[in-house]
């Protein structure tokens, strides 16, 4: 998905060494990537207008989303600095597809820095640098190759003024999961991430919003997830926008999950169990 995974949507992300996923390791190559998505479901193209929605029923859920735009900047990884109580998560870049972490102050801007720019591992010493609340800081991703997961990010300040903060990429993970809104699709839980979209330049830093937003459903199975993503420029008013995916889950819930989802007038987004309805 364009933005989280997360976080999941996103996002959200961890760190790991290896020009491949796995055991193999390089110490010429460092990249960040986001942690286990299971699969992640694009509309097929011209599925807009594939459905009438005047034949589907009911929407299985409406979800009101001017209200739950950028709710993963709640997330509870937070740490304080200066006069700013500031959320921490992962989301992706939608032009150049990398990782970035976020710093959100609340009540200000948030602050982007690239998740590849901030990798210790080895030799490697990548570090970067902000200035939050009047309070100047250091942030770094330590890797954990045997366990990308664990790897932890590590948040400390110029004046030492207060402790390390860190946290493992599992609970990043956890904690920005749940900062989603619930509902109940097909019988599985999901959780919802309305985010603005946003590019990054050719050096790898944060170059403006795109003017887009994306919409995501995440379902969590274990450690893993499941995840289905609309940008809200695609998502038709006339018609339903259908998104299909293949997974088996733990508990033996269904291998095939059929959603579709539409704008309504006041702005919420409709969301139908297509399975169930045809």
């Amino acid at each position: 998905m364009r933005r989280l995974l997360a976080c999941a949507a996103l996002a959200l992300a961890a760190a790991h060494a290896g020009a491949q996923a796995g055991p193999e390791l390089g110490g010429a190559f460092v990249d960040f990537h986001p942690a286990e998505l299971r699969a992640l479901a694009l509309p097929p193209p011209g599925a807009a207008l594939l459905v009438d929605p005047r034949s589907l029923g009911a929407p299985a859920a409406v979800a009101p989303l001017p209200r739950l735009l950028d709710d993963v900047a709640g997330t509870r990884a937070v740490f304080r600095s200066g006069s700013a109580l500031v959320h921490v998560y992962g989301e992706k870049s939608a032009n150049g597809g990398d990782w970035f972490i976020i710093f959100a102050p609340e009540g200000g801007e948030p602050v982007f820095r690239e998740g590849k720019k901030m990798i210790h591992w080895m030799m490697i010493k990548r570090t970067a640098r902000a200035t939050i609340g009047g309070e100047s800081l250091r942030a770094y991703i330590q890797g954990n190759a045997m366990n990308r997961l664990e790897s932890r990010l590590v948040v400390s300040f110029d004046d030492h003024s207060q402790p390390d903060r860190s946290w493992s990429i599992q609970e990043l993970t956890d904690d920005g999961y749940e900062a989603g809104w619930p509902l109940t699709l097909a019988g599985r839980r999901f959780r919802l991430f309305y985010t603005r979209d946003f590019n990054q330049d050719g050096n790898g830093e944060f170059s403006g919003w795109t003017g887009d937003r994306s919409i995501t459903l995440v379902t969590r199975d274990g450690g893993k997830f499941t995840a289905y993503h609309w940008k809200e420029s695609e998502v038709p008013r006339d018609g339903v926008l259908e998104a299909s995916v293949n997974a088996s889950f733990s508990d033996g819930g269904a291998s095939s999950l059929r959603l579709g989802v539409r704008k309504l007038s006041d702005g919420s987004l409709a969301i139908y169990d297509l399975a169930a309805t045809r």
